[in-house]
């Protein structure tokens, strides 16, 4: 019988341990940080279903707009054209972006409104560049309490360590709630590796990937909090569609002619 338990501490200890080795070994923040997230992106690589593209960059939307640099993007890799790539940093549509995580070496209450800045540069974006409509039949997908005719992307974050997780769990109430953010306009779900999880609780005491109008942010304290969250992450993406994207929206704007004394 498999142990996942097994599997899954011997994972997170490797994790760690390779998030030692680079805080021990390398100097510049820079690299210290491309390091971290490179452990991140791996895992993930290496663990989602093969359909599921794992990079590091930023996503746009067909009118331009750019999100922040991203630590890790999961994205559909049968349907997405890949914009831009050098040195393993891409440019992918949005359209085709299911998740984002964003990787910290050190997570508290501080570092709240820099990753909510971070979130809304990628939630913001606006996913229109799809084929449909023309079916009698619309289909669509029920997350943040409301349907949706394509997957929003949703924004996770995973910190290696944290002084006291504990005490994030009120601050992060009290930011959505003077935020006024919608569901879908929230951090929706953060891991610390060996410490815990902080999810979504809904009225009915379930515990939820996602935030919706009802539910609140809890802190679940475990050291399997890898295995936690790995599974609520491929619990989204095993559900997570794509319509087919309609790449003519990001070159409409292009001017193909040519001056007319040069043709023939």
């Amino acid at each position: 019988m498999l142990d996942l338990n097994g599997l899954f501490t011997s994972i997170g200890k490797r994790m760690r341990a390779d998030f030692e080795s680079a805080r021990a070994t390398l100097t510049h923040p820079v690299l210290k940080g491309t390091a971290f997230e490179g452990t991140v992106k791996e895992f993930f690589r290496q663990y989602l279903p093969d359909r599921l593209g794992v990079a590091t960059g930023q996503l746009v939307d067909s009118t331009g707009s750019l999100s922040k640099q991203l630590d890790v993007v999961i994205f559909d890799k049968s349907k997405s054209p890949i914009l831009y790539e050098n040195n393993g940093v891409q440019v992918i549509p949005v359209e085709c972006a299911y998740a984002v995580i964003e990787v910290k070496a050190r997570l508290d209450a501080s570092e709240l409104p820099s990753i909510h800045a971070n979130m809304l540069s990628v939630k913001n974006l606006k996913k229109t560049a799809y084929y449909g409509g023309e079916s009698a039949i619309i289909e669509t997908t029920n997350v943040y309490g409301q349907a949706w005719n394509h997957w929003p992307t949703n924004y996770f974050v995973f910190g290696f360590e944290s002084p006291n997780p504990r005490t994030m769990q009120v601050p992060m109430i009290e930011y959505h709630n003077a935020s006024l953010q919608q569901p879908h306009m929230r951090i929706d779900l953060m891991c610390i590796l060996d410490r815990g999880v902080f999810l979504n609780l809904t009225q009915d005491g379930k515990f939820d990937s996602l935030p919706s109008p009802t539910s609140v942010p809890v802190y679940i304290a475990t050291d399997q909090s890898l295995l936690l969250f790995y599974t609520l992450v491929v619990h989204l993406m095993n559900q997570a569609r794509m319509p087919n994207f309609r790449f003519n929206d990001y070159i409409g704007k292009i001017d193909w002619k040519r001056d007319q004394s040069t043709i023939g």
